[in-house]
């Protein structure tokens, strides 16, 4: 999820997409136009508000616009912490190991593969040798 300026950035992006003025939005969220011209100018919008304003814009722009990937999809509130930290895991991996996490990801969530089981993008685990 996009934070700070490019988030407010964004937001300005989906509003003049979906042509909506400040004032509509803030309607919908139950705010007032004041918190919405804040959310424009410094991107810091309540987590409470997060899931919500992907499903209000989603008719214009993609999760993707929000910079969410994907496959990660917009979890319930209360859950934003754990979300953010599987990305986090997610960004260390290598670039070959996320390609195999993502494939059989794909794999998985269309049924493509055969016993449905995820392969794992590190590889066998070794045996030590014995002496």
């Amino acid at each position: 999820m996009l934070t700070g300026e490019r988030l407010g950035q964004a937001l300005a992006a989906a509003m003049a997409l979906k042509n909506v003025k400040e004032a509509d939005v803030a309607a919908e969220f139950g705010v007032r136009a004041p918190s919405v011209y804040g959310w424009k100018a410094t991107g810091r919008i309540a987590k409470k508000h997060l899931n919500h304003l992907v499903e209000y814009f989603s008719d214009v722009v993609p999760p993707s616009h929000w910079g969410m990937h994907p496959l990660l999809p917009t979890l319930p509130n209360g859950l934003d912490e754990l979300e953010s930290q599987l990305v986090a895991i997610f960004r260390q991996l290598s670039d070959q190991s996320r390609d195999w996490l993502l494939a059989d990801a794909n794999k998985y969530l269309t049924l493509e593969s055969p016993d449905h089981a995820p392969h794992n993008p590190f590889g066998r685990r070794k045996r030590p040798a014995r002496v």
